[in-house]
């Protein structure tokens, strides 16, 4: 054998090494962004469901204040109502392939329920995003496209609540 040859075919091993670590490489970097995304995903529902806190401390102390005058008000049972009081989202798969049931579980109404794709360029994706009224225990239905090479995971619902009228929004994860 020819030196050629022995130096041609430690470049193509060395090629085909090359490929597969770069291909392994490839595949933990894909892992790490999901890792990421799912990361992400979960700071922004804690920074919302602390605001949403906040926002529901204020407003069960308005209503204490507006009922603080009348006779017989258990305050502290106003004040664990109004605390309490949202919109809750649960999504449950359906046995028909790619639909979907968003079930309102919190103790609210939500008004105007639009569902749209995270993230928006999977738009295509999603049939149907507008859900009407859902009051609490109501559900809506849609449903996503059956393509193969690409299916959406999360979703992001936006609403206003029956009892305040704020604008509210939130991300889930498909089952």
């Amino acid at each position: 054998m020819a030196l050629s040859d022995i130096l041609a075919a430690l470049g193509l091993a060395g090629g085909v090494i090359g490929f597969f670590v770069a291909l392994a490489a490839r595949k933990k970097a894909d892992e790490s962004e999901s890792a990421a995304n799912d990361a992400r995903a979960d700071a922004a529902a804690a920074l919302w469901r602390s605001a949403d806190s906040g926002e529901r401390i204020a407003e069960a102390v308005e209503r204490m204040a507006a009922v603080a005058s009348e006779p017989d008000v258990d305050l502290v049972r106003v004040y664990e109502a109004a605390l309490n009081a949202k919109v809750e989202w649960a999504i449950e798969e359906r046995t028909d392939a790619h639909s979907y049931r968003l079930r309102n579980v919190g103790n609210v109404g939500a008004e105007d329920v639009q569902i749209s794709a995270v993230p928006s360029e999977h738009a295509a994706l999603l049939v149907g995003g507008s859900l009407g009224n859902l009051d609490a225990g109501q559900a809506g239905v849609f449903q996503t496209s059956p393509r193969l090479t690409l299916s959406l995971r999360r979703i992001a619902v936006s609403w206003s609540e029956a009892d305040t009228g704020q604008q509210m929004s939130a991300e889930l994860t498909l089952p």
